[in-house]
C-alpha cells in the first residue's frame, strides 16, 4: 500500500469502526478518492480498500463527511512523519514520495486488484515510451507485468470468486459489456427489479450465469465530418476537442463514407453487400485543437487494389451502409466490419511440435473447448432431475432480417473428423425436427432385439399424420450361421408412431424394399406391408416371384434380365390376370398363362419344345390354337387337340427370303399379299424390282388331272398360244381338261 492509503486504514479503522463492505475503491495519484462522494470505506483483512454506501450530510457517527476528511488528513500527515527511510520503496515497505506527498514509485504488493491505479505498476512503468503501442493507453493489465530483477515479467494468476444473486446484472459473475457507455443490463434475465410482479413474471425464475458477454453492433466511439483527405491524412471539419483527442489512438481503425468509384463490385441477392470504403490505419494520436489525423495509407479492405498513396474522393458517399451528406470518418468499435461474441486464437510453435534438445513445449494437444458434467455431487440425484442443455442457438426473434448466407454453425477446414458421435445405448445422436438418426454403438440386433431403426425422415400430412420413412434392421434369418446373414435391411415408409432410440421403428408399416429376404443374400425384395415379399431380384440377377401377379402391370423396370419367371415356384404356372403384363427382357418360363395381355418387349423364350398356348374367346371341344416350332427351320400352327387351325391375318401377308434380320427390310427384298376388303388379294409393292405372284411350272404332258377344283390355274410352260411358247392355264372341272384363257385346248 502507499503511505496515504495506511493513513486512511488507520483512521476508519480505529476511529469510525465502520463494517467492511464488497467493492474496491480506487486510488488517484498521491491522493485517496472513492469513486463516488457518498462512500465511506476502510482496508479489509486482505489488504484492498472497500466502501459502503454513506450520506454526507449524516455521514458517520453523525460527522459530517467534512469533518471526517479533515481528520483524514491530519492522520495521513501523521502517518508520514513516522515512516522511516529504510520502509520507502522497498519490497514490504511503504511507496517512495516526492516533498508534496505524490507517489513516486510503486511497492510490489502480493495480491493484484482490478484497475492499474489499485496496484501501481501498470504499462506505463513497464514499457519504453509511456505506453504498448498495440494496446494505447486504455489498456490495464491484470497479471505479470511487474519485472524480475533480470528484466522478465513475473506471471501471475487472476481468481475472482462470484455469488451471482439475482437478474438484471447481478446474475453474472464475470461481465463483459462492448461499448462505448456503461450499461447496467448485462445479457442476463432481463427482470428489472422495479418492475414490481410484471417483473417477476416477465423473468420466469432468473437465470445467472459465471461469465457473460453483451456484444452487438457496438457504435463507432466517434464519427467526425471531414473536410478533404490527403494520401496520410484526414482532413477534419472541425478541431478536435479534448476529450476526442484523448479517445483516439494509434493503430485505431478508420473507416469513411467515401467508396472507391473505379473498383466494379458484384453483389449476391440475399447477402450482405461488399463493403466498398475506403480505411485506414491511426499512425499517431493527435493532439487537441488538430484538424488532421495522420494515417498510415489508404484502401478499400478485401477489395483494393494494394497501390500507395490512394487519396478517398469526396463527391460520391455511401448510400449502401449510411447516407450521411457530407463526408466523414467513423472510429473505433462500429468503424470495424463485424463482432465476434468470443473469438479464441491458438498459436503453437512449430519447433516445440518436433522432438529436439531445444524443445520448450510438451503440449501436442489442443481442445479449443470441452463441456464436461453436470457431475453430481454429495449422492445420487432422482432421474430426469436436471435439464441439461448443452449448447444452444436459435436465429434470433427476426430471421427473416438474416441473410441467406447466415449459419449457426460452420465446421471448416481439412480435417478427418469434422463432427464424431460418441453416444450410448438409447441415445439420439440426432434428433430433428423431422430427422432422426440413433446411436447404435452397443446395439446389437438379436432374438430379444429383433428390430433397430437406422434412421429415419418424417413428415407430417394434411396435419392428420406422419409419414415416417425408415431405414431399420430386422433378425428375420435366426437360423443363419453368421451374423449379418441374420439380419434383413428394409427401407421404407411407416405412418404414425414416433421415432424410438431402440426397438422396432413402430407405425403402419407400408411396401418396402427388402434386402437378403429368407436367406437369399446379395438379392433385393419388394415387399407389401414390410412382410409379403412378391418379387425378388437374386445375387446372380435371375428375377423370381411369388403369388399371382394380378391387377395391373409387371413393366419394364421389373424384369429386365434374362432371368427366369417362374411362378410360385420355378416349375409351376406364372398366372396373369387383370389388364395387361408389360415383360421385358428374356422370360424363361414352364408355362405362362394370362387372362389379359401378355405384351412383351423382350425376347420370351419357350423351352423344350414348348407351345405359346392362345387360348379364344369362346372355347368349342376343348379346342386352342398356339404357335410351335417343330423344327430348326419351321414355324408352324398348332392345336391341343389335332384339329385344323385357321390362320387369320388382318392386313397383308409378308415374307422374305430366309432373311434373318429382326427388322426385317435391311436384308433382301420383302414380298407381299395384300386383301383389298373384298375378298380379293393383291401383291403390294414391298419388293421394288417385282413383285408378282408367279404359277408353279408344269409342261403339256405333266399338267396334273387329279384332285384338281374347278378355276385352278397353273403355267404350261411349253404350251403355246399365238406362237408364243409359255401359257397360263385354267382347269374346267365340266369337262375334266386344262385349257388356255380363250378355252382353247393346249397344243405345243
Amino acid at each position: 500500500m502507499n503511505l496515504r492509503f495506511i493513513a486512511v486504514s488507520a483512521v476508519l479503522f480505529l476511529c469510525s469502526g465502520i463494517a467492511l463492505a464488497q467493492a474496491p475503491i480506487q486510488l488517484r495519484g498521491g491522493g485517496i478518492q472513492g469513486q463516488r462522494t457518498n462512500t465511506t470505506w476502510k482496508i479489509g483483512p486482505d489488504g484492498i480498500a472497500h466502501f459502503a454506501a454513506l450520506d454526507p450530510e449524516t455521514g458517520i457517527g453523525g460527522q459530517k463527511l467534512g469533518d471526517i476528511m479533515t481528520q483524514v488528513n491530519a492522520a495521513v500527515s501523521s502517518a508520514q512523519n513516522a515512516v522511516t527511510k529504510d520502509t520507502v520503496n522497498t519490497p514490504g515497505g511503504v511507496a517512495g514520495m516526492d516533498a508534496n506527498g505524490a507517489v513516486t514509485a510503486d511497492l510490489r504488493p502480493q495480491i493484484a486488484s482490478l484497475g492499474a491505479d489499485i496496484f501501481g505498476s501498470y504499462l506505463t512503468n513497464n514499457f519504453v515510451g509511456g505506453f504498448d503501442p498495440q494496446r494505447g493507453y486504455e489498456a490495464d493489465l491484470i497479471g505479470g507485468w511487474n519485472r524480475y530483477a533480470d528484466g522478465s515479467y513475473m506471471t501471475r494468476q487472476v481468481l475472482q470468486q462470484t455469488d451471482p444473486y439475482g437478474p438484471y446484472s447481478a446474475g453474472c459473475g464475470y461481465a463483459i459489456n462492448v461499448g462505448a457507455t456503461y450499461t447496467q443490463q448485462s445479457p442476463m434475465s432481463e427482470g428489472n427489479p422495479p418492475g414490481g410482479a410484471g417483473a417477476v413474471v416477465g423473468v420466469g425464475g432468473f437465470d445467472t450465469a459465471a461469465h457473460c458477454i453483451l456484444a452487438g453492433n457496438t457504435p463507432a466511439r466517434m464519427v467526425l465530418p471531414v473536410s478533404g483527405y490527403t494520401a496520410t491524412t484526414v482532413q477534419l471539419s472541425a478541431p478536435l476537442t479534448a476529450s476526442q483527442a484523448a479517445r483516439i489512438h494509434p493503430n485505431m481503425y478508420i473507416t469513411t463514407n467515401s467508396p472507391n468509384t473505379a473498383l466494379t463490385v458484384s453483389n449476391t441477392a440475399g447477402e450482405l453487400p461488399k463493403k466498398n470504403l475506403y480505411a485506414a490505419y491511426v499512425r499517431t494520436a493527435p493532439a487537441t485543437g488538430d484538424t488532421s489525423i495522420t494515417v498510415w495509407a489508404w484502401d478499400v479492405p478485401g477489395l483494393g487494389t494494394g497501390v500507395a498513396g490512394q487519396v478517398p474522393q469526396t463527391v460520391t458517399l455511401d448510400t449502401v451502409w449510411s447516407k450521411y451528406s457530407v463526408p466523414v470518418v467513423f472510429l473505433g468499435g462500429g468503424a470495424a466490419g463485424s463482432m465476434f461474441g468470443s473469438n479464441w486464437f491458438f498459436s503453437l510453435q512449430a519447433a516445440d511440435l518436433t522432438p529436439s534438445a531445444t524443445t520448450q513445449s510438451l503440449i501436442h494437444q489442443i481442445t479449443p473447448l470441452e463441456l464436461d458434467g453436470p457431475f453430481i455431487q454429495g449422492g445420487a440425484a432422482p432421474n430426469n432431475s436436471v435439464d441439461w442443455q448443452g449448447i444452444s442457438m436459435n436465429a434470433g426473434n427476426q430471421p427473416a432480417a438474416l441473410t441467406t448466407d447466415s449459419r449457426q454453425l460452420l465446421i471448416g477446414g481439412n480435417i478427418n473428423h469434422h463432427i464424431q458421435f460418441d453416444g450410448g445405448a438409447g441415445n439420439w445422436l440426432i434428433d430433428g425436427d423431422n430427422a432422426y438418426l440413433p446411436s447404435l454403438k452397443n446395439q446389437s440386433l438379436s432374438s430379444g432385439n429383433p428390430a433397430q431403426l437406422y434412421q429415419e425422415w418424417d413428415q407430417w400430412i394434411g396435419g392428420a399424420n406422419r409419414i415416417r420413412f425408415l431405414l431399420w434392421n430386422s433378425f428375420s434369418n435366426p437360423a443363419a450361421p453368421i451374423g449379418w446373414e441374420q439380419a434383413v435391411v428394409h427401407l421404407g415408409p411407416t405412418v404414425d408412431g414416433d421415432p424410438v432410440q431402440q426397438g422396432d421403428p413402430g407405425g403402419s408399416k407400408q411396401a418396402d424394399l427388402e434386402w437378403n429376404v429368407g436367406g437369399n443374400y446379395g438379392s433385393i425384395s419388394l415387399c407389401g406391408f414390410a412382410a409379403s415379399c412378391g418379387l425378388r431380384v437374386n445375387g446372380d440377377g435371375t428375377v423370381n416371384i411369388s403369388g399371382a401377379v394380378s391387377a395391373g402391370a409387371i413393366n419394364s423396370s421389373s424384369l429386365t434380365s434374362t432371368g427366369a419367371v417362374s411362378g410360385q415356384s420355378l416349375a409351376a404356372t406364372a398366372g396373369i390376370s387383370g389388364a395387361s403384363a408389360n415383360i421385358s427382357g428374356q422370360t424363361t418360363t414352364g408355362t405362362l398363362v394370362t387372362n389379359g395381355e401378355a405384351l412383351l418387349n423382350g425376347d420370351a423364350a419357350l423351352m423344350s419344345g414348348a407351345k405359346l398356348w392362345i387360348r379364344p374367346v369362346t372355347l368349342n371341344n376343348g379346342l386352342m390354337g398356339a404357335w410351335c416350332a417343330p423344327d430348326s427351320y419351321t414355324l408352324a400352327t398348332c392345336s391341343n387337340i389335332g384339329a385344323a387351325i385357321t390362320l387369320r391375318v388382318s392386313g397383308d401377308l409378308q415374307s422374305s427370303n430366309g432373311s434373318n434380320d429382326p427388322f426385317w427390310g435391311t436384308n433382301g427384298n420383302l414380298s407381299g399379299f395384300h386383301p383389298d376388303g373384298h375378298g380379293n388379294w393383291n401383291t403390294t409393292t414391298d419388293t421394288p424390282n417385282g413383285g408378282a405372284f408367279r404359277d408353279a411350272a408344269y409342261t403339256l404332258a405333266s399338267l396334273p388331272t387329279a384332285n384338281e377344283t374347278d378355276g385352278n390355274h397353273l403355267w404350261c410352260s411349253d404350251c403355246k398360244l399365238n406362237s408364243i411358247t409359255g401359257v397360263e392355264v385354267y382347269w374346267h372341272a365340266s369337262a375334266a381338261k386344262w385349257t388356255d384363257g380363250q378355252n382353247n385346248a393346249l397344243v405345243n
